[in-house]
């Protein structure tokens, strides 16, 4: 695979974006260190009001914003709780996972809770022996992370272990509408300083109904890579792949698929903000902000409609404070901190995007007035963005069956066009194996083109992985096709 690192203009975009900001919860500040607030989890609904959920003193509150106020209410109580993480489905129904911290008992368990007309309904999905500590910067190697599959079925990637093996572990759970399957996407052997070297994994269903988990894995004190796992139905086993290597990275990283389904990345590079995508056919990185350090960095990525990055961030270690950034026309706009009064050591930062792309983030501060959680509106001032996008649903590229060893059926549809598709075939050191021009007198609907495994000159090509690419105006998708003799 390639990698392309792209330096961009940055532009320091104060006055372009007005910010309502105002605490949620708080509690004053003694000068005592608490643990108070430092975990927290924000989405939006299906009418566009924000909800937070977030620790609280041995609780778990999930608070609403109905005009001005915000309401709240118990969603559980009476340990320690961490890791937050919140989604809405069609029906406005919260769903949420976290970790649960029993120290009695020495064990952590892995929560989910569903929120409908009669309240919250929790499960354990997990049981993990041993327990996260309190230390906010040592519980941010730990995480959870929900989505919502096609069905409205949720699904979990979260980080587990074994402390008796000193072993860490990605593993995922989806819930089949009665209960939940587990599986073990990634275990860890590389143990270093008591630390888990597979750090939080950032989880999405593609259209395909397919997960597709990120997480940073640390092979030892120089080399750390960011990988992609993604669950093959037919091998019935998880496909990992390196995507991202960088031997300073941090370990907050956040995974979002774009309007092609291929997966975005906000992440550390030389311990600065980074933003990576791939395109179908590699993977293109550019610094998207400042020096964010290694350690306990938190960094939460949204797209907006028209596929543009938009990153909610903590900065500088030295004074950390609540950051944005977000990049239009190749720009990135960086508000650093969009809110000077406050920092914010090692608690969570959180972020989504409304109807009008704009952003709404939930963070844990510190100031004068105490300890707590605050929300941020940002409105743009300005700036118009013209929805061009072409729906995705009108561009269809199918392989199968995959992997294949004799013949696969590539399916493609495309809309009517003017231009040429084409579908073209490329090793994985990208070398063009074969081609074919299609035209567009039958883009309009589903065609079907068979493969052998043969090159331009008729000779079966080495057993390996393949990239089949649809090709139309500005718009490709690419697919993998696995071929063995």
């Amino acid at each position: 695979m390639r990698k392309f690192l792209i330096m961009l203009i940055f532009a320091f975009g104060y006055g372009q974006v007005n910010w309502e900001i105002e605490f949620v919860d708080s509690t004053p500040d003694t000068g005592s260190v608490n643990y108070d607030f430092h975990w927290c989890s924000i989405a939006l609904d299906t009418n566009e009001v924000p909800h937070i959920v977030y620790y609280k003193s041995n609780k778990v509150i999930h608070a609403v914003r109905y005009d001005t106020d915000w309401q709240k209410e118990l969603v559980e109580s009476g340990l320690f709780y961490t890791c937050f993480s919140l989604i809405f489905n069609k029906d406005n129904n919260a769903h949420l996972s976290y970790y649960r911290k029993d120290d009695a008992l020495n064990m952590t368990y892995l929560c989910y809770a569903r929120c409908d007309t009669t309240g919250w309904l929790i499960d354990v999905v997990d049981s993990i022996y041993g327990i996260i500590t309190k230390d906010w910067f040592l519980s941010g190697y730990y995480g959870t992370s929900i989505a919502l599959d096609t069905l409205n079925l949720p699904g979990i990637a979260y980080t587990s272990w074994n402390l008796p093996d000193s072993l860490h572990y990605i593993k995922y759970a989806h819930f089949n509408g009665v209960d939940w399957d587990t599986s073990l996407v990634e275990y860890d052997s590389a143990w270093s300083y008591t630390l888990p070297s597979d750090w939080p994994p950032s989880l999405k269903f593609n259209s395909n109904n397919i997960p597709i988990i990120a997480f940073h894995q640390v092979y030892d004190n120089y080399k750390d890579t960011i990988k992609l796992a993604y669950f093959d139905d037919s091998l019935n086993i998880w496909i990992i792949e390196p995507a991202i290597c960088d031997p300073h990275g941090c370990a907050s990283i956040s995974l979002a698929l774009d309007s092609c389904d291929y997966p975005c990345i906000a992440h550390g590079l030389t311990a600065a903000l980074a933003y990576s995508w791939w395109d179908g056919f590699s993977w293109h990185t550019e610094y998207a902000g400042p020096m964010i350090g290694t350690s306990w960095a938190q960094i939460n990525l949204g797209l907006d409609d028209l596929d543009n990055p938009h990153i909610a961030f903590y900065g500088d270690p030295l004074t950390p404070s609540p950051d944005y950034c977000y990049k239009k026309d190749n720009v990135w706009y960086i508000y650093m901190p969009f809110e000077d009064s406050v920092i914010a050591w090692g608690g969570d930062m959180s972020i989504d995007l409304d109807n009008n792309d704009e952003p709404h983030m939930a963070y844990f501060c510190e100031s004068y007035f105490g300890r707590g959680i605050k929300y941020a509106k940002g409105t743009f001032v300005g700036i118009e963005e013209t929805r061009t996008k072409i729906p995705e649903s009108r561009y269809e590229l199918e392989v199968y069956p995959n992997p294949f060893s004799k013949l696969t059926n590539i399916k493609i549809q495309a809309p009517s066009s003017k231009s040429q598709v084409t579908m073209s075939i490329y090793d994985v050191s990208g070398r063009l194996i074969r081609d074919f021009l299609l035209p567009t007198t039958y883009s309009i609907v589903p065609t079907v083109i068979s493969w052998d495994g043969r090159d331009y000159s008729g000779h079966r090509v080495p057993e390996g992985i393949y990239f089949i690419r649809l090709s139309c105006d500005s718009i490709s998708i690419t697919k993998k096709v696995i071929f063995l003799k």
